[in-house]
């Protein structure tokens, strides 16, 4: 991505996603890996900040939602 909103877009230039999809039994496993790319070093502990404080909630938020609704789809199982 290179188009951001909010407290990104003065801090990050560049980021790159990632998911791995593992077999694992009869389920899937699935990391996410996301990688910013800061404007300057300036913003550096403030990027680490909003990764740390922000963006880690975000992402286990939806991972875990993602879980929830496939956990309840009888095609996924």
């Amino acid at each position: 991505m290179t188009d951001f909103t909010a407290d990104l877009k003065d801090m990050v230039d560049l980021a790159v996603a990632q998911f791995l999809f593992r077999p694992v039994g009869p389920r899937t496993e699935i990391k996410w890996y996301y990688n910013f790319r800061a404007k300057s070093e300036e913003v550096l502990p403030q990027l680490q900040d909003f990764v740390e404080n922000v963006w880690e909630d975000w992402m286990k938020s939806y991972l875990n939602d993602t879980k929830e609704a496939l956990d309840k789809d009888a095609f996924s199982k």
